[in-house]
């Protein structure tokens, strides 16, 4: 393979001007595995901009994100643009390198998006049209012991409510609880809930931190009084649980898994839309048990994943080794995991995120995906890749995505 400048700005010229084949595209994506040529890239894609003819030019910004959006290697180990970034090479093209190539690359051809269906990894090559839908942010809502509500999007740092036991603080777009100065008897609770399109964390008052995926909630008590902490979470939620000894930490998923904690990292995720519940934990241990169902707790060690089906009868708890767990926790980090997920899956987060409806006409499409997705990629850059990859659709008013059969 002949590495040199005039290499890559052959390969990027056609690339930018659709006209490279599979080969070439695949010549150029290993190129950009080299960190040392970084320059000569964004030099090329400058060279190549240029010589492109004016009517090429597009001025929107939903365009110029969507093409960047896009890039993708079929091995999943390689996104070179502001949205797509790999698991294991996030270090190939800095942030200040993206955005400055974003500002060259206004064009509309060529983009290429590559996932894998049940045959050979499909490449995408043109624009879809649909409703610019923008992906979800940080906010969240609190509710109060009395019933009060609190949008927690847009808060400026400060007190946010005075209530028995703890109140609750707003820091650096951070919900956290202070000592209360209200008197009484009696536990009170509050809860967190994110809607579809916003995620947020939040410390507990017993400093245990947790962060809420989209489409998820919260309860807890404004202060952990008795022999145990326990909370309530339907969705998904990541837990760093602060180490109190003697003071067991509960967690009670979707009322139908519970988990017991002395001070650790895992994630849960127990969508009721999801056939399985989901425990994986990373560091330290935890027991996972069936609420009521007099058996054993079962122990989990770091890498380990707990499963068990929602709607099963009787109800069963496999444990399984997780290779990858950071994959599990990419969505805490800003990035949606695409590893091994079938359609159904992805189209399932993607509703949650994007504040979407997914509805089906036909039977789903057999595809799996691979890599690592930007959480802030636009949902026309997703498009893209599933008209190419033969998934036909239609975007509907009130956010309604239709797959045609």
């Amino acid at each position: 393979m002949r590495k040199d400048s005039d290499q890559i700005k052959e390969l990027w010229g056609l690339y930018l001007a659709d006209q490279a084949t599979l080969e070439q595209v695949d010549t150029l994506f290993a190129l950009l595995e080299d960190d040392n040529e970084e320059e000569v890239h964004l030099n090329a894609i400058a060279a190549a901009f240029d010589g492109l003819p004016s009517d090429s030019q597009v001025t929107d910004p939903v365009i110029i994100r969507s093409h960047l959006e896009a890039i993708i290697i079929s091995n999943g180990e390689l996104a070179a643009s502001a949205g797509l970034i790999p698991k294991r090479r996030r270090n190939i093209f800095t942030i200040a390198h993206i955005w400055w190539a974003a500002a060259i690359l206004i064009l509309a051809a060529g983009a290429a998006f590559w996932l894998f269906s049940t045959n050979a990894p499909v490449s995408v090559n043109k624009m879809v049209s649909a409703a610019d839908i923008a992906p979800g942010r940080q906010g969240a809502i609190l509710t109060l012991a009395d019933g009060t509500q609190v949008m927690l999007d847009s808060l400026h740092d400060g007190e946010v409510a005075r209530q028995q036991g703890a109140n609750a603080v707003v820091k650096n777009g951070q919900l956290r609880y202070e000592p209360g100065t209200v008197s009484g008897n009696g536990t009170s609770y509050n809860a967190v809930a994110t809607p579809r399109g916003r995620q947020f964390d939040l410390v507990l008052p017993d400093g245990s931190r947790v962060w809420l995926n989209a489409a998820s909630s919260i309860r807890y008590p404004t202060a952990f009084t008795g022999a145990e902490r326990k909370v309530e979470i339907t969705g998904e939620a990541y837990f760093e649980v602060a180490k109190m000894p003697g003071k067991v930490f509960r967690v009670s998923a979707g009322k139908v898994m519970e988990i017991e904690v002395l001070g650790t990292h895992f994630n849960v995720n127990a969508y009721p839309d999801e056939q399985t519940i989901r425990t994986t934990l990373l560091e330290g241990s935890v027991k996972i048990a069936i609420p009521g169902a007099g058996r054993e707790s079962i122990r989990l060690a770091p890498g380990q994943q707990a499963r068990m089906l929602q709607q099963a009868q009787p109800q069963n708890i496999e444990v399984s080794n997780e290779p990858h767990p950071e994959s599990v926790i990419a969505w805490k980090d800003g990035f949606i995991s695409l590893d091994g997920a079938s359609f159904g899956e992805v189209m399932r987060q993607l509703e949650r995120w994007y504040d979407i409806e997914v509805v089906y006409q036909g039977k789903m499409p057999a595809i799996r995906f691979r890599g690592e997705l930007s959480r802030d990629v636009s949902l026309a850059g997703l498009l893209k890749g599933l008209e190419e990859a033969g998934v036909k659709f239609r975007m509907e008013e009130g956010r309604r995505l239709v797959v045609l059969p």
